[in-house]
Parts: C-alpha cells; sequence; structure tokens
C-alpha cells in the first residue's frame, strides 16, 4: 500500500496525530480488501489494532472531522439473534 501523494502534500494531513494516522492507514488496506465502503464494528477495529474504544473513537472522529473518510451506522443481527451496530465506512477522496 502506498500513500497517495495528495494526501502527503495536504496541510490537514501533516496535522493529523499519529493515531489517526495508523488509523487511516489501516482503513485503506480495508479499502484495498473490501472495496471503497466496508463493514467494520468499533469492536474489531479495536482488537485488530489493540487499542480501546475511546481512542478508536478519538481519531475516527479526528479523521471524520478532517474530511478523510466518512461513516454511516448500520445494524445487523448475529448468528444469536442479537443486534450488532456496525459502521459502514468510506474513504473520501478529496
Amino acid at each position: 500500500m502506498t500513500i497517495p501523494e495528495k494526501f502527503i502534500e495536504q496541510e490537514g494531513f501533516r496535522k493529523l496525530s499519529c493515531g489517526a494516522l495508523a488509523l487511516y492507514f489501516f482503513m485503506l488496506t480495508l479499502e484495498e480488501r473490501y472495496g471503497s465502503a466496508f463493514l467494520f464494528s468499533c469492536e474489531r477495529f479495536c482488537q485488530e489494532l489493540n487499542i480501546s474504544r475511546p481512542t478508536f473513537f478519538k481519531h475516527r472522529d479526528e479523521l471524520i472531522k478532517s474530511g478523510y473518510i466518512a461513516m454511516q451506522s448500520h445494524r445487523e443481527k448475529d448468528h444469536n439473534g442479537n443486534i450488532k451496530q456496525k459502521v459502514k465506512y468510506f474513504i473520501l477522496e478529496d
């Protein structure tokens, strides 16, 4: 995975925290694997990145506020009938 040059040159990209950058790069790998929009739960992000929920939300919100990602909530039932909330994430191009 390479970081698009247009992001590196943006002032806002250089101002992102290290945690937000790590989350963004992880999301780029998910985009390569699943396409431009992908469902992923908060728990799964936390598990994959070994971070807490508050840390995940902090960095996710930073990326949303900076205009690098967008999200859409989605609820579904798991195999036990429990409702789980997943979020569809979108990597924004501009």
